[in-house]
């Protein structure tokens, strides 16, 4: 990362840019000192506010709590000391019955109280909303009375069989119906209440468990009741040790029954649901290993991103510090404040109070300060950067434009007569010297091809002496009887009708990125193939050579009309290996080509006049053509020094490609035939040529290479 980091650094950036970093990043630094000592300040401070509101809440629940937990066991306590006076514990027992009803209605958090007999049996309210069951027992497709509120249960292990009977109450405690379950085997003396009571003579508290799904989990507390008053003194302590269970303990003979509570968490899951820790934030009331006792029920926690994963690691932190019960911890990627305390003892049970909030919950409002700070801090960065962006651009505009017009130097596109006007004398000079070199340059590339300067800027080299062998295609141009219209003319008149001629005929070989070697009087030699390397430079060549006659027919015709002298131009073409380089001295070189091919390039020309045609390309050449090229033998010619006759060909034109260089149908004819008429000379089948070349001379009389072979035919035939 920090290699990459060096090399985008040290990458080429632009002037306006780095004077635009460099003072933005003195300004942002600034800046951000500022909010930095600002962000520190404000972070402690809302951190003690969290804390200060998480011990705030934590004081309110463990007080609801002992107030809860206290009232039941006081409950307990009450009835535990005046029931001995309503005994026997009977159904027909109204006063009980009326006590304990009014207990249920008037104690929203009690789900139940009861009475366990000694004999197993067992009298209890139950209220409606906390009942597990909310169909009659003997049809459970038969739901409760909608105007049951409560539930008288009386099971009798009198009774033989032993009954359950379940009579069903309004709000004001008039029985609505009732159904008899029999051979019931409820037996209270089986249950956790009644055994913790019995065995501790005292009140007694069980573990939580679960109490019907919409309710969550709860806890019953049980108390018995003696036949004498003096009989319930007692360890009545919530801090209770836990008994044996599996200790045998008897019952005493003055024991008349246990008093027992179901009371349920829900109380306290709406009222910590009701703290109002924080937007987000929640209490909860865990046990010594974190795991969640409240709030029970599944739907309070899945309303919160809070989870039992959180709790339990937040949990940890705590107890690996007992001493520091505040704590900070990043979960899922969001940051959590918690507040932990013990929870004062209750049913004899290490409880813990723990209070968790997002951060940004507390944060919030510095969040918006300094968003609006940010802000404010952006507004002056736009404001500075456009100041700084206008003083810059009026120092790196010229400059960028003194940069283009140097990269148009180095792409010999110099055309360009710009100038650049600044009131830096820097600028000016540097205006001046780029211009300069401009002229210069492009009077440089008069002398050399394009390409050969090019190559030297990108490669950063110079031109030195040497050449290299490669097979290139040669074009060589001539003027017909140039000398007669050179003496008729004046020479300014001769000098712009040239000047326009080797205009025309260079743009049309540059354009096919052919390489013009030299301008030899009236004359043309170019070449394809260096210094830019093509397969196709024969091609190329014969291409450039047939639009070069297309426009040049096109000017005479011009001229004509005009009353100008005509060009009529003849070309040679070739195709070989050559020595090309930049040949010469030190002080005075050229980049041309050297070799027996160029000499026969030269020879095909003049052949030209032999002929009677425009283009005449070599053996080689023709070889390196397409099907697309439309040429003709014309004949076996010494044009080498070693005195070997090879064959020469007519370049007529294109079967497809641009109409100025397309051949006609009759020149296509014409080739087609000559050609048959050539091979047959070529095989000695003399009849034959004489016949074809006759009937092409009916059809062109003025084709001057017909006339050519017949008259040698002819010869051939008188000997």
């Amino acid at each position: 990362m920090r290699r990459q980091l060096i090399k985008i650094w040290h990458m080429a950036r632009t002037l306006k840019i780095d004077i635009l970093t460099f003072f933005l990043t003195l300004i942002c630094i600034s800046f951000l000192a500022l909010i930095s000592i600002t962000r520190s300040k404000n972070y402690k401070t809302i951190l003690n506010f969290s804390k200060e509101v998480a011990e705030q809440c934590s004081v309110l629940v463990s007080q609801k709590f002992r107030e809860i937990t206290m009232s039941s066991e006081k409950v307990s306590k009450v009835a535990a000391g005046f029931f001995p006076e309503l005994a026997p514990f009977t159904f027909q027992n109204e006063p009980l019955i009326t006590y304990m009803l009014s207990v249920i209605k008037y104690n929203g958090h009690f789900a139940n109280i009861y009475i366990g007999l000694p004999n197993g049996g067992f009298i209890g309210v139950i209220g409606g909303q906390f009942a597990d069951k909310r169909t009659y027992l003997t049809d459970p497709t038969k739901p409760w009375p909608e105007e049951a509120k409560f539930v008288l249960q009386f099971v009798d292990r009198v009774a033989n069989p032993p009954t359950d009977t379940w009579y069903y109450l309004t709000e004001d405690f008039k029985q609505i119906d009732q159904e008899v379950l029999y051979n019931s085997t409820y037996d209270s003396r089986t249950r956790p209440w009644f055994i913790g009571a019995v065995k501790t003579h005292s009140l007694y508290w069980t573990e939580f468990y679960p109490f019907q799904p919409q309710i969550g989990i709860g806890i019953s507390v049980g108390n018995p009741i003696y036949g004498q008053q003096t009989s319930t003194v007692g360890n009545s302590d919530p801090l209770l040790a836990k008994p044996d269970m599996n200790q045998s303990i008897s019952p005493r003979e003055d024991l008349l029954g246990v008093i027992g509570i179901d009371l349920t968490m829900v109380f306290l899951d709406d009222f910590i649901k009701s703290q109002d820790v924080s937007e987000h934030g929640k209490v909860f009331i865990t046990n010594d290993v974190g795991k969640i006792i409240v709030p029970t029920r599944a739907e309070d926690m899945a309303s919160s991103p809070i989870d039992s994963a959180l709790v339990s690691m937040l949990f940890q932190q705590y107890s690996n510090d007992p001493l520091k019960p505040d704590n900070v911890a990043r979960y899922q990627g969001v940051e959590y404040l918690s507040y932990t305390s013990k929870l004062p003892g209750v049913f004899g049970r290490n409880w813990y109070i723990m209070t968790i909030a997002p951060s940004d919950d507390f944060f919030a409002g510095m969040i918006k300060v300094q968003h609006r700070v940010l802000l404010f801090i952006f507004g002056i960065l736009f404001l500075a950067a456009l100041v700084v962006i206008y003083f810059a651009k009026k120092v790196s505009f010229p400059i960028k434009r003194l940069a283009s017009e140097v990269d148009k130097i180095r792409k010999l596109e110099l055309l360009s007569e710009a100038r650049i006007p600044s009131n830096i004398n820097e600028i000016q000079q540097i205006d001046k010297a780029i211009a300069s070199m401009r002229r210069v340059i492009r009077s440089f590339c008069r002398y050399l091809p394009k390409e050969i300067v090019k190559d030297l800027i990108d490669n950063h080299e110079e031109i030195t002496l040497g050449g290299k062998k490669k097979e290139i295609t040669i074009f060589v141009s001539d003027i017909t009887n140039f000398t007669s219209i050179a003496e008729a003319l004046p020479m300014d008149q001769l000098t712009a009708l040239l000047g326009e001629y080797f205009d025309v005929m260079s743009k049309i070989i540059l354009k096919s990125h052919g390489t013009i070697d030299k301008f030899i009087g009236d004359g043309i030699m170019a070449f394809w193939g260096a210094p830019i390397e093509f397969e196709d430079h024969a091609q190329r060549a014969c291409i450039a050579a047939l639009q070069c006659l297309a426009i040049i027919t096109a000017l005479n015709e011009k001229r004509r009309a005009s009353g100008a002298p005509e060009f009529y131009t003849r070309f040679g073409i070739n195709t070989g290996t050559v020595i090309v380089g930049n040949i010469g001295t030190e002080e005075r070189m050229n980049y041309t080509a050297i070799g027996n091919a160029v000499n026969t390039t030269h020879r095909l020309q003049e052949e030209g006049k032999r002929y009677h045609t425009s283009i005449i390309i070599s053996e080689k050449v023709y070889q390196n053509l397409g099907s697309n090229f439309v040429v003709r033998p014309l004949d076996a010619v010494v044009v080498k020094e070693k005195k070997e006759k090879s064959l020469i060909y007519e370049l007529a034109g294109v079967e497809e490609g641009e109409k100025e260089i397309q051949a006609d149908l009759e020149k296509r004819e014409l080739c087609r035939a000559f050609t048959a008429a050539f091979e047959a000379v070529q095989a000695d089948d003399l009849e034959r040529a004489y016949a074809i070349f006759s009937e092409i001379a009916a059809k062109h009389p003025d084709d001057y290479p017909t006339q050519i072979h017949l008259k040698r035919i002819e010869e051939r035939r008188g000997r």
